[in-house]
């Protein structure tokens, strides 16, 4: 029996390039990867979301193994397993996460989102008419993150830049300010008379 969870689970998850690992996505604001064998022991205690935790997925990139965390706090963490810590933070405007995916081919995260200020209650508006209770303001995103209803998002990853070999030979600097040396100055002679023939 796998037990950790302090709240109800969201939904269960799984990759198949990890494929000993279960995901679980919790309404204690964490999500957790057991180990599906024998053990079925929680490997990874993913803590940080200020609301439940929706959505979750995880996968391999280049090697190393990341996660992807979506919450009702209107945002996402990306994970690296190898520490079980968040390496980026990303926004979804003013909706919350209702579910993500990572396709590896393209290095990008899908992420649907649903916006849960369309219908607010009239007292929790401020002077532009928008919730007081909102984690961001109105003008902080464009349109289509803050009237829209649901929406599919993407988030593109770039791929590291190939860093310079350590084995490199350096080429020797050339020192701007050293001088040539001088060419040694020719001596003049005074041509000498001809002398008398030897008997």
């Amino acid at each position: 029996m796998f037990q950790g969870h302090g709240a109800y689970i969201q939904g269960l998850y799984t990759n198949a390039t990890l494929p000993e690992f279960i995901g679980s996505a919790g309404c204690d604001r964490t999500a957790r990867l057991w180990d599906s064998r024998a053990s079925q022991a929680c490997v990874f205690t993913l803590a940080g979301h200020s609301e439940r935790v929706e959505s979750l997925d995880f996968t391999l990139v280049d090697g190393v193994p990341f996660a992807f965390t979506g919450s009702n706090d209107e945002g996402m963490k990306v994970w690296d397993l190898r520490l079980a810590l968040p390496l980026y933070e990303l926004s979804s405007g003013n909706s919350e996460v209702r579910g993500l995916f990572y396709h590896n081919n393209s290095n990008t995260l899908f992420a649907t989102i649903e916006n849960r200020y369309n219908n607010v209650n009239a007292d929790d508006v401020d002077d532009d008419g928008w919730p007081a209770s909102a984690v961001h303001k109105l003008d902080d995103f464009d349109e289509m993150y803050t009237e829209a209803y649901c929406n599919l998002i993407t988030y593109n990853f770039k791929s590291a830049p190939e860093q310079p070999s350590k084995h490199r030979k350096k080429t020797p600097k050339r020192n701007p300010q050293k001088r040539k040396p001088k060419q040694p100055k020719q001596q003049h002679r005074a041509p000498q008379q001809p002398g008398c023939p030897q008997q």
